[in-house]
């Protein structure tokens, strides 16, 4: 499909590409890996990783900043880890070994590993819902394997195919619902549709505004509401759905990892290159460039970031101003 412009629908055909274990293994090892390994010098994981990266000898004054932002004890319950474009989950599947090795070592037992990393550690979104099973159906086996009791449990892992907005009726949940008693206004039942509506499109690189995220607490409420209505029930059940989308998207991480969709502007329908144009100005040439950004704004202030990428985004004018993005606010490690 590539090599004319790429409908909605196309674009996980035109856009997925396997990434080699190598480069994923490298990824993963100097992002979670090395983060770990920042608190935890001594850890056996380093000898675990034969791609980890060893970082150069620094002085004092870069020694104390780096301590400043390390912290001195890590939860292995706390950290997160996001693929944005998870496709069929290979770079989750290697945080899964890393993540693993990690709770070992604090003193885990193997069998109540897998549900702490699909619940806790491990978040995973794309635009393709069969890319979405097959991650699924990876971490589970991984689990599996582990921990023989695991599918007479019930795990909720955290990767989701994005759905858009269509069937989301704000005004029909407006009539059957006083939705003000719940802190709710109609707008904002409508602003979450608009941000949806071409979810399948736009994918990760969705932005939940702010307004929008002070009241996902309160939209998550309303869609727990039970009816006996069978409309009105499936209209709270996807309410639910895009609640669970936004949070996801609005969360921040500890690591974010990609190999994004690469597709230059001249193949971006419409709508795409509008919405990149309005979000992403300065990194909308293409889409890995615009996932760049993006990734970086998912991750916390102290966030390592790994990217499989082209790397014309170095020399080329088109990319000057993603150069002067991350020149001006971020660390290159390695």
């Amino acid at each position: 499909v590539i090599g004319k412009v790429v409908k909605s629908e196309d674009i996980p055909a035109a856009t997925q590409l396997f990434t080699p274990n190598w480069i994923v293994k490298y990824m993963v090892q100097n992002t979670i890996g090395a983060q770990w390994l920042a608190t935890y010098p001594d850890s056996s994981l380093r000898e675990q990783m034969e791609f980890y990266i060893e970082p150069a000898a620094q002085n004092d004054e870069v020694k104390s900043k780096l301590a400043e932002i390390t912290p001195p004890k890590i939860d292995p319950e706390t950290l997160t880890l996001m693929d944005p474009a998870c496709g069929s989950g290979h770079i989750l599947v290697e945080a899964y070994n890393v993540f693993r090795a990690i709770y070992l070592e604090q003193g885990y037992q193997l069998r109540e590993i897998p549900k702490l990393i699909f619940e806790k550690n491990l978040f995973g979104f794309d635009i393709d819902v069969r890319a979405t099973q097959l991650t699924s159906f990876a971490l589970i086996m991984k689990g599996r394997a582990d921990d023989r009791r695991l599918f007479d449990q019930e795990i909720n892992l955290n990767v989701i195919a994005v759905q858009n907005s269509a069937d989301f009726d704000p005004e029909m949940l407006a009539h059957q619902i006083k939705i003000s008693d719940h802190g709710i206004e109609i707008n904002e039942l409508k602003q979450l549709k608009q941000l949806f509506e071409h979810a399948k499109t736009f994918g990760s690189l969705i932005k939940v505004p702010e307004n929008l995220e002070a009241k996902l607490t309160f939209l998550k409420a309303l869609s727990k509401i039970t009816s006996q209505n069978l409309i009105l029930a499936m209209q709270l059940k996807q309410l639910g759905v895009l609640i669970r989308q936004a949070k996801l998207l609005k969360k921040q991480y500890d690591v974010v990892i990609a190999n994004p969709p690469y597709m230059g502007s001249k193949y971006h329908i419409p709508v795409l290159k509008k919405y990149l144009k309005q979000q992403f100005k300065g990194s909308e040439k293409d889409l890995f460039s615009a996932f760049m950004v993006r990734c970086s704004s998912m991750g916390l202030r102290t966030a390592r970031v790994g990217i499989m990428s082209p790397n014309v985004w170095l020399y080329i004018n088109s990319h000057e101003e993603l150069r002067s993005f991350i020149s001006s606010g971020r660390t290159l490690q390695n």
